[in-house]
């Protein structure tokens, strides 16, 4: 909100839509609190190098929308990458063997963070814990596919400030609320603060850009390049953690980051 409040006077449409559709965008802005919620989560109980790609993947269902609602028409080699981004996200949530599946509810999001000790690092993770994050990504790919409809007709400013200044006013809520607990911002050093507003500033710009695509340019192809970067995540949770996904998993990963960069190409 620091990087979005003072461009208003410049980016704030002088034609704002109706009540309705800004209690929508606000609607819109709290389901992606609770998403957001569960999605860090998920990173907490199961390999990122797992749960991003199949995060990742509402881009796809974001592209698929746009083909089927704003009639945009991939091309060969991006509908091929659509192919590989299901048939890989269905290969990534396929496992076999029984390991921690969390329960969703109350105590899921108010859980301890799953890498708060070293003997807590999460290596496999449960069909259900996959299925979950599946689910989060189809819900949030309609969400933001209704967020760009705004932006066709307002400009990207507007829906994204609304959206989060309603992510905003629930945070400082829960907050005032005591969620998360007191304990959990002790014993944190000065720069770990230091990187939370950094990491807002790169918020700002990464949605400003992807507002902007949107706006002036194809939002399947906007949406897919954007997804991109799966890449990083995965590559760090393997070389930094060191995780290390089924076999079957790793060929679900490959396909989801192929489909994502053949779309994006």
């Amino acid at each position: 909100m620091l990087f979005l409040l003072p461009l208003a006077p410049f980016l704030m449409p002088r034609i704002l839509p109706a009540p309705m559709t800004l209690l929508a965008i606000i609607g819109i802005g709290l389901l992606f609190m609770v998403l957001n919620f569960a999605s860090y989560q998920l990173l907490t109980v199961a390999p990122v190098a797992l749960v991003w790609p199949l995060l990742a993947s509402n881009s796809a269902l974001v592209s698929g929308l746009a083909v089927i609602f704003l009639g945009e028409r991939p091309h060969l080699s991006q509908a091929i990458g659509l192919g590989l981004v299901l048939i890989g996200v269905l290969t990534t949530t396929y496992v076999r063997s029984q390991v921690y599946e969390p329960a969703v509810g109350v105590a899921f999001f108010a859980g301890e963070p799953g890498r708060s000790r070293a003997d807590l690092v999460p290596m496999r993770a449960s069909a259900r814990t996959l299925l979950l994050a599946v689910v989060i990504a189809v819900l949030s790919g309609i969400g933001l596919f209704f967020l760009i409809i705004q932006i066709k007709h307002y400009g990207w400013y507007l829906p994204f400030a609304v959206e989060r200044a309603s992510q905003t006013t629930l945070a400082l809520g829960m907050l005032a609320a005591g969620f998360p607990p007191r304990r959990d911002f002790k014993a944190h050093s000065l720069n770990w603060w230091a990187v939370l507003p950094l990491i807002g500033v790169f918020d700002g710009i990464g949605i400003a850009s992807y507002g902007l695509g949107n706006q002036f340019g194809s939002t399947s192809i906007t949406a897919m390049s954007s997804a991109a970067f799966v890449v990083v995540p995965v590559l760090l949770g393997v070389l930094l953690i060191g995780e290390r996904p089924a076999r079957t998993q790793w060929l679900g990963i490959v396909g989801v980051v192929l489909g994502l960069i053949l779309i994006a190409v």
